[in-house]
């Protein structure tokens, strides 16, 4: 985890509708994890183009017919702290903590065995 603070977000931001703020949130969380675009419902396109609008967002249509919203160079300046780094998607997997075998393996639940994998 990041040692940066969180980035000021300021009235600008809380001036925002709920939605939008939402929006904003998403799209910056997805960024952290190294996906730049989001689709959101048609039911959000006044808040997401609101977004567009002021700069924060850039909007396409996915093949789902839903909103393929990302944040644009000022809206990951306004919403990440400065240098932060989104995780390589080429990265390693964590080890799984449980330490059962990776293999099927059995519990007996009284006269039903059931088997997970």
């Amino acid at each position: 985890m990041s040692s940066d603070p969180a980035p000021d977000l300021g009235a600008a931001f809380r001036a925002l509708a709920p939605t939008q703020q939402l929006v904003l949130e998403v799209l910056a969380a997805r960024h952290r994890l190294g996906e730049p675009f989001w689709p959101f419902p048609r039911l959000h396109s006044a808040a997401v183009r609101s977004l567009v609008v002021r700069g924060l967002v850039d909007c396409d249509s996915a093949a789902t017919g839903d909103l393929r919203v990302s944040l644009t160079d000022l809206g990951c300046r306004t919403m990440l702290a400065p240098g932060y780094v989104p995780p390589s998607p080429a990265a390693p997997a964590p080890a799984p903590v449980d330490d059962r075998s990776a293999d099927a393996f059995a519990c007996d639940q009284g006269d039903v065995t059931v088997l997970a994998v």
